[in-house]
């Protein structure tokens, strides 16, 4: 201590020298006590300085007034309430980091935690792609959104998705696929006929399609999908014999139907044979038109204008949603009834449709977005069939054909279009 006390003020004797001088005993003790206690006062203020500075608001001299200095040895102390100056001139600016760095804090204390989720939340990229046009699509990609959002997922925030549309030109469909695989997306998404012309790929495919998925090759059965795919189907064999049997109960003397259908589509045969075994039960003839090309849609639709039947049954898929308005014109034009599965027909002016929620089918398909999003194989997915339908009367066909609705089957409808 007598050594650092020499070094922080030096001119101030120890004992050991006030010793030799010429003092009494208690004057010499008296001395040293004095001077030891103000070397201990300033050892005080060296150590201190430093600390208090930090702790306490430096104040600064205003404007043509003397610089304050330090206290000088022997000096008390003063806190802030005392307007304590401190002795380090860069006191204030430390003050002003500490101010900056309590604001930062108690900013970050109360921001959100959804906010703080939302900026470290992964994107997930979904890959849209079919042969259709975007317009005859928009509700079904609506339904598909709205899915996504109750299961978490917003696009702009944790999600993004890449659209592609064939716009009705044949081979398209792998291009837009290999483009979407260029982007990195982590799922396709197929609609329709495009998920039978996707090129091999490695990521997982969810789809949703009209066609039977095992006759599709997509599937051992309902419950073992192959590969990396899996999804909903649309087709429900069962409502074929239905639809005839609402038809029938509008147009009790009907005897002769023709359907309308694409032999090339997956399923197509059990659709025709549901419908003639349906038919054979109900005393009616069934005319069977292959329509799988443009040219061959015209072709049937002539051979019909030359031996018209009493109603025409459209076998609902991609191409028949396509080209609905050309067959319901014709049929309009010919003054007999057009049916199907789907309530867009119907919108167009079919008589009535009755078949699958198609718009709760496509909300369904976020379900296996999400659970692949979170782990699931597709293959470990099994395929699922609608489980709500929906019968549609469209008002103003059946005023224009002379069609009378009973109000029993009005009141069975699910909609009914004034």
């Amino acid at each position: 201590m007598n050594a650092l006390l020499a070094i922080a003020k030096p001119g101030f004797p120890d004992r050991s020298q006030c010793q030799g001088q010429d003092h009494g005993n208690e004057q010499r003790e008296e001395i040293f006590d004095k001077k030891r206690s103000v070397r201990l006062r300033h050892v005080e203020y060296l150590l201190k300085a430093p600390l208090l500075a930090r702790h306490y608001h430096a104040i600064e001299p205003k404007a043509g007034s003397a610089i304050r200095r330090p206290p000088r040895p022997g000096e008390p102390f003063r806190t802030r309430k005392d307007k304590f100056v401190s002795p380090r001139p860069f006191g204030r600016r430390r003050d002003m980091h500490r101010r900056a760095f309590l604001a930062s804090t108690l900013a970050a204390t109360f921001v959100p935690q959804s906010l703080v989720a939302q900026s470290t939340e992964k994107i997930r990229r979904i890959g849209w792609v079919t042969a259709q046009t975007a317009a005859s699509l928009a509700p079904y990609v609506e339904a598909f959104r709205q899915g996504l959002s109750e299961r978490g997922y917003t696009e702009g925030r944790n999600l993004a998705i890449e659209y592609r549309y064939g716009e009705g030109i044949d081979g398209r469909v792998p291009e837009l696929v290999r483009e979407l695989v260029r982007l990195q997306v982590d799922l396709i998404v197929a609609q329709g006929t495009a998920a039978f012309e996707l090129p091999p790929l490695d990521l997982p495919v969810v789809f949703v399609i009209s066609a039977d998925p095992v006759s599709s090759g997509f599937a051992d059965s309902l419950a073992k999908p192959r590969g990396n795919k899996s999804g909903l189907t649309l087709m429900a064999i069962e409502l074929m014999g239905k639809r005839l049997d609402l038809l029938k109960d509008m147009m009790p003397k009907l005897r002769r139907v023709a359907f309308i259908g694409n032999p090339e589509h997956p399923g197509a045969h059990l659709e025709r044979g549901a419908s003639e075994e349906t038919g054979r039960q109900l005393g009616l003839t069934i005319d069977y038109f292959p329509t799988e090309t443009r040219e061959k849609l015209a072709a049937a639709l002539a051979a019909m204008a030359d031996d018209p039947p009493q109603a025409v049954s459209i076998l609902a898929d991609g191409f028949a949603v396509q080209n609905r308005q050309a067959i319901i014109d014709f049929a309009m034009s010919k003054h007999i009834p057009a049916i199907s599965g789907w309530p867009i027909f119907a919108q167009s002016g079919a008589l009535f449709t009755y078949g699958p929620k198609v718009a709760d089918s496509y909300r369904r398909l976020a379900y296996y977005v999400d659970r692949v999003f979170k782990g699931a194989r597709p293959a470990d997915l099994p395929i699922e069939q609608p489980t709500t339908f929906e019968f549609v009367i469209n008002m103003r066909t059946a005023k224009a054909l002379d069609i009378a609705i009973s109000p029993s089957l009005l009141m069975r409808a699910d909609r009914v279009i004034e």
